[in-house]
């Protein structure tokens, strides 16, 4: 179904989990308002502790400054898997997806879009030698200053893999595409453009 928020600091959803695995599956989630300091409005929030996440939703959108599209955090070695359809953001430093594990770390995408400063398009990290992996099938694009397109990073023995079709970046200092693990593997399909300095 589709779920909307609107306030400070609010969630359009958010589920926390101690040992077990938590499984999400959304149509539609949008929050919209304002942030309190630091703390925005994320969409979709995920933490476990130890545990397995698994991510499926449509389309998400955020307005308020700090408030993510997605953020799929399991401290364990376990996986984090996150399928979207697409992702936009209009704040500052409001990433449109975070995911993080122990193990493998997936995100699927179709568009993703943010507008504000250092609102970074997707990270994708792993912190036990799993596997951090990006793929989008559509566009991602991130229009302010410091708004990296693409973030993979795999620690302690992982790889970074990262495919994308399209990917545009408009801010001054926004890389398009950042990957660094064992090995790194980067593949564009479409097109790739930064305009920044």
């Amino acid at each position: 179904g589709s779920i909307s928020a609107t306030g400070y600091y609010v969630r359009g959803i958010n589920a926390y989990a101690g040992n077990g695995n938590i499984t999400i599956n959304a149509d539609s989630v949008t929050t919209a308002g304002g942030s309190f300091y630091s703390y925005g409005s994320t969409a979709i929030e995920a933490i476990a502790v130890t545990g397995a996440i698994d991510i499926t939703a449509g389309t998400i959108s955020t307005e308020a400054d700090y408030s993510e599209g997605v953020r799929a955090v399991s401290f364990g070695a376990s996986d984090v898997s996150v399928s979207v359809g697409s992702v936009s953001t209009q704040g500052f430093a409001s990433n449109g997806a975070f995911v993080q594990a122990g193990g493998d770390a997936t995100l699927n995408a179709g568009d993703i879009s943010t507008l504000g400063d250092y609102a970074y398009g997707a990270i994708v990290l792993t912190t036990q030698g799993g596997d951090a992996g990006f793929t989008s099938t559509g566009t991602v694009s991130t229009a302010g200053l410091g708004a990296y397109g693409v973030v993979a990073v795999a620690l302690n023995g992982g790889d970074a893999l990262v495919t994308v079709n399209d990917l545009t970046t408009a801010g001054d200092g926004a890389v398009g595409i950042y990957a660094a693990g064992e090995n790194a593997l980067v593949t564009v399909e479409g097109d790739l453009s930064t305009a920044g300095v």
